[in-house]
């Protein structure tokens, strides 16, 4: 045992943080308790070289043979050997006898988590053996749970075996450290444990020949737990993880991502390939979002690779159709046709640009640029011996004619075309089958409906789909629009020759279930209410829930391509708001559609008005609220099946010809009278709207009260003031050509900013900015202020020529509280009707 000159030797070298040479001051006959002390505490605090000078003398105490570390017959001690993987794991070059101690640690504690996590260590570090050191790291995160797995040496040390078997030490340890160095965790071995963990085991998968998905899955997961404390390590791993990918023949979706995150680590030449994999899988796999994206950083590398950019400009086409609003569609046409020009650039008498370009031309209305382009491609096709080009080609140029009533030349491409095209794919049965379908209706037209029937049945041997743009009696002539929800289309009835608008849902749509039972409500509701004060009319026969589209009346445009006008972008180029006059007609019919609506009890609000839902002719003579869809109504109307007609208001809601102001806006509630709905529509489907769609609208235009509710317009104490707020904004928007709450920067990703906007930013009029807007430049000040969102100006600081009538009717509609809005949209109009001149006797 220790002498007493020789404890307070050993204290006063402990209590002077000499540890190392304390440790070396013991010999093996004075005991061992203290000697574990002394060396302990050399390896918390870091000294490692005292360690290995003192500890060999100490083996054969403590059961092993000095040099080979290894267990001799008469036992060992378990808290020595795990003190030795502790010294072995702090020292940083870990010497070449660390092995044996951590597989004979391995071999006599089998339950012990840290000495199994020590052996796969030692093994990953002398490259024994990659897998056994991956064995080994699972056995010991299996016996200790998920705190090993968090990659947390400091929970290492908690559950660490010296500290919980020897009491004593752990308060000796207490003593001699000091309770705040000891409370403040600040142990060496910490930060050494885990840079050794964490390159050892990381380097053990990263030298893998064949990495399996296990390996895989565990250096993602390393990467999510490890942070940002050693982004060198993170490197590698992405770097590895991108090659490996890149060596897959056909990578799956999560290994795609993966791919993804790696190209930003990898190498110029690496980086190159990895963005033409990605963008040439997701186009393969019609993905246009991430195909775009792809694509286009590679096509930006590689300006003269034809395949490239053709690709680039088929993905570009194929995407515009899956833009959620209309400026994001624009946007995407706009960089679509920028690609095919650039392909044809490189390839002067490419084909499939004639046809992309004459197919946009076509859907915009151009049809003469589209019969140009279409014949370009017809030549470039018999140039190039392309039949597929050249048939698609005929078959564009035949339909045209057919629409234009060229029937003699319709036939004669449509035939040319039927005889040329090689039914040898999809692609092109598809045209074969179009070519015959239009030739018999080129016989249809002449009456030779034998001829007709047969062409028609071969067009659907080819393709079962041929005559898919014929929805019923009405064929497809142009796209009017798109939106997130649905395609606008230019139709013509195919007997009586009436143009309507048909909506469409997005095929990639038809599979969600709400969206279908939007667009059957929103069918219902239009050929229920529609047709009536200025609500827009639709043809109840048209209604097809097979393949969810239905017609209304056509007219020139919506209010808001009327309010702006828009560059090739999808940027507004100018705002032209409505003259007062205008803007009164404006009034009085969305006004006299809202009185009809709201007139049919207090649970009917129409949820989503704003400028895209207002559709009028380019003279507004006809003024039309549209989509019904979004329309809150009673059930009553789905089971009793009733059509609301007109009783005593005239449809299109101008003043009628009398003296009496009151006479003229006398608004009762319509008489329901029973018809018989189309066969077509559901009698009773069991939903109502409001129990569908739940928190729908538009942020800009929806009520305060509403963006405050949790549930939005799923809960039903909202009432017909909430329309009110949205028919001021959109009245806001008319008179000035600004909308009336923006943040500057409207986009999805600003939307809670824009709303805040909404529920808190008041008016104010251009003095309380301190502007005039008789000062020189102030209109200009005042307008920017608006648009940037800095502050929300009233309307007559926007537009000077406003009366001060209209503008006071536009700011109460705007009113937060709704006490402090009309109570009806009928008290609006007749506000407006006694700022109107009395009519001449």
């Amino acid at each position: 045992m220790l002498t007493e000159s020789k404890k307070v030797y050993l204290k006063l070298l402990l209590s002077t943080g000499r540890y190392g040479a304390a440790a070396k001051t013991f010999t093996p006959g004075e005991g061992p308790e203290e000697g574990k002390l002394a060396l302990a505490l050399a390896v918390l605090t870091g000294d490692y070289i005292a360690f290995y000078e003192a500890a060999d003398q100490w083996d054969k105490t403590f059961g092993l043979t000095t040099g080979a570390s290894t267990e001799r017959g008469g036992g060992f001690d378990a808290s020595w050997l795990l003190l030795r993987c502790h010294g072995e794991l702090g020292y940083r070059g870990l010497h070449p006898r660390s092995l044996p101690i951590f597989l004979t640690a391995a071999r006599h504690l089998p339950q012990d988590p840290f000495a199994i996590w020590a052996a796969a260590v030692g093994c990953a570090d002398r490259n024994q053996s990659g897998a056994e050191a991956i064995d080994l790291y699972e056995r010991a995160l299996s016996l200790s749970g998920e705190w090993l797995a968090e990659y947390d040496p400091g929970d290492l040390l908690s559950q660490d075996p010296l500290f919980n078997t020897y009491p004593r030490l752990v308060a000796d340890l207490r003593r001699v450290l000091g309770a705040d160095l000891w409370a403040a965790g600040r142990f060496p071995p910490e930060w050494e444990l885990q840079r050794l963990w964490e390159d050892r085991l990381v380097t053990a998968r990263l030298r893998k020949d064949d990495l399996e998905e296990e390996d895989v899955a565990w250096l993602r997961r390393y990467l999510r737990h490890s942070g940002d404390h050693n982004a060198e390590v993170k490197i590698r791993i992405q770097r590895f993880l991108g090659r490996w990918v890149l060596r897959k023949k056909d990578p799956d979706e999560p290994q795609l991502a993966l791919l993804e995150e790696s190209v930003r680590y990898l190498s110029l030449r690496e980086k190159l390939e990895a963005e033409q994999t990605l963008g040439q899988t997701y186009f393969a796999r019609g993905s246009w979002g991430k195909a775009v994206f792809w694509l286009q950083r590679s096509a930006l590398r590689q300006k003269t690779d034809l395949r490239l950019q053709t690709q680039l400009a088929q993905a570009l086409t194929a995407w515009q159709h899956e833009q959620p609003t209309s400026s994001g569609y624009r946007k995407a046409r706009f960089d679509a046709r920028k690609a095919w020009r650039r392909v044809l650039e490189l390839d002067p008498l490419n084909g499939k640009a004639f046809l992309a370009l004459g197919e946009m031309d076509e859907e915009e209305g151009a049809l003469a640029e589209a019969r140009d382009d279409y014949a370009r491609a017809l030549a470039a096709g018999e140039k190039a011996s392309d039949d597929g080009v050249a048939g698609l080609a005929l078959v564009k140029l035949g339909v045209l004619r057919f629409r234009g009533g060229q029937l003699d030349e319709a036939e004669q491409l449509l035939a040319r075309a039927a005889s040329r095209i090689v039914p040898d794919r999809d692609e092109n049965r598809a045209h074969l089958a179009r070519a015959l379908y239009y030739l018999g209706e080129v016989h249809r037209r002449r009456e030779d409906l034998f001829r007709a029937e047969s062409f028609q049945r071969q067009a659907l041997t080819w393709d079962p789909l041929a005559g898919d743009h014929l929805r019923g009696d009405w064929e497809r002539l142009l796209k009017l629009g798109e939106g997130g929800f649905a395609e606008v289309w230019k139709v013509r009835h195919r007997r009586t020759g009436q143009l309507g608008a048909m909506k469409m849902l997005k095929a990639n749509l038809l599979g969600r279930e709400k969206a279908r039972k939007r667009f059957k409500n929103e069918a219902i509701l239009t050929m229920n209410l529609g047709g009536v004060h200025n609500l827009i009319q639709g043809f109840p026969d048209s209604v097809d829930f097979t393949r969810f589209s239905f017609v209304v009346e056509l007219l020139d445009s919506s209010l808001k391509k009327r309010i702006y006008r828009y560059d090739d972008d999808g940027r507004i180029a100018e705002r032209c708001p409505l003259s007062e006059s205008e803007l009164l007609q404006l009034i009085q019919a969305v006004g006299a559609a809202l009185v009809y609506i709201h007139s049919l009890g207090p649970e009917y609000i129409h949820r989503d008005i704003k400028p895209d839902n207002i559709l009028i002719t380019e003279d507004l003579g006809k003024i039309r609220l549209a989509d019904l869809g979004t329309l809150r109504i009673s059930r009553e109307l789905y089971n009793e099946a009733e059509r609301f007609q007109e009783t005593n208001f005239r449809a299109g809601g101008a003043r009628e010809t009398a003296t009496s102001k009151s006479k003229r806006f006398s608004f009762k509630a319509p008489v329901r009278e029973k018809t018989v709905f189309s066969d077509k529509l559901p009698r009773n489907p069991g939903f109502t709207p409001i129990e569908t769609l739940g928190n729908l609208g538009t942020p800009p235009y929806t009520a305060p009260e509403v963006i405050r509710c949790q549930t939005g317009w799923g809960d039903g104490r909202h009432d017909q003031r909430a329309d009110l707020f949205s028919f001021g904004a959109t009245l806001f928007e008319a008179a000035t050509g600004y909308p009336p709450f923006t943040t500057g920067d409207d986009s999805e990703e600003n939307i809670h900013a824009l709303m805040e906007r909404v529920i808190n930013t008041a008016f104010q009029r251009p003095e309380e900015l301190g502007l005039s807007l008789e000062a020189a430049g102030d209109l200009s000040r005042l307008r920017e202020l608006h648009r940037s969102g800095r502050a929300a100006v009233t309307p007559r600081g926007l537009n000077p020529s406003l009366s001060e009538k209209v503008e006071a009717v536009i700011l109460r509609c705007l009113e937060k509280d709704p006490e402090r809005r009309y109570p009806a949209v009928r008290f609006l109009l007749e506000d407006i009707d006694r700022s109107l001149p009395e009519p001449s006797t």
